[in-house]
């Protein structure tokens, strides 16, 4: 994954992200019920993009010093423009190559990890920031995402969400640096009044292919209901957690 396309991507949308991050949304409001009642006192977030779960998590630990990252700057200066973000660190960072500097009582992220190269690398890192009795807490797509985009146009456009890792890959790698390992599989599936909606969608939220040609729009679409009887798509979110050993 091109880190430098995905930061570009992430800031040419980060004016219509909102609108178009309901999923994300969906990700983060499953990710609360994971997220501890106590003991949390100074909070790292990872691929903090437009400040949406910022928001969650100021609203839920008023006290604490939260850092939150994200490798685009538009994103970052989206998140610093919402309320009650005034007391927050923003930092500009590629989060799988950040070097924290302190403890956190939690690390989190919503749907940002599965843009990382090599996630394995990265949780070590970050659970040596980890207190005592610390825990990471995060949200990442799998591999199924967009499983039915990827069906209709077979080679003429490629998803990064092929790329993804799924449970089995996300447990080992958890495991080696957690303990008490939690992972919830979630299947969500939207329909979209047309291809072109979800191409907007997939392009607003930065989740873009690599194009390898045009395809027609109109002939696409009409394979697509064709295939599934209607524009769908499949998102599979995978909610993770684990306590420093």
């Amino acid at each position: 994954m091109d880190k430098d396309i995905i930061a570009r991507n992430f800031s040419r949308c980060a004016r219509l992200y909102d609108r178009y991050a309901d999923i994300q949304m969906t990700a983060a409001a499953e990710l609360v019920r994971l997220l501890p009642n106590k003991g949390v006192e100074n909070i790292l977030e990872i691929g903090c993009g437009t400040g949406n779960y910022t928001a969650v998590l100021r609203e839920r630990f008023g006290s604490a010093g939260i850092k939150a990252l994200d490798i685009s700057k538009a994103m970052i200066e989206a998140a610093k423009g919402k309320p009650r973000q005034s007391d927050i660190e923003f930092i500009v960072a590629d989060a799988e190559s950040f070097c924290p500097d302190e403890k956190f009582d939690l690390i989190t992220s919503n749907a940002a990890v599965q843009w990382f190269e090599d996630l394995d690398r990265a949780v070590s890192r970050y659970s040596d920031a980890l207190t005592e009795r610390g825990r990471m807490i995060f949200s990442t797509f799998g591999p199924e995402t967009f499983r039915e985009l990827r069906k209709v146009l077979g080679g003429d456009l490629r998803t990064a969400s092929g790329d993804f890792l799924d449970k089995g890959a996300l447990e080992a790698i958890l495991k080696k640096h957690l303990s008490r390992i939690r992972i919830r599989k979630l299947m969500v599936k939207e329909v979209y009044r047309s291809l072109a909606e979800l191409l907007r969608k997939i392009k607003y939220t930065g989740v873009r292919g690599n194009e390898s040609r045009a395809f027609p729009l109109k002939k696409t679409e009409k394979l697509y209901k064709k295939m599934f009887g209607r524009v769908e798509a499949t998102y599979e979110i995978y909610l993770c957690s684990g306590d420093r050993h």
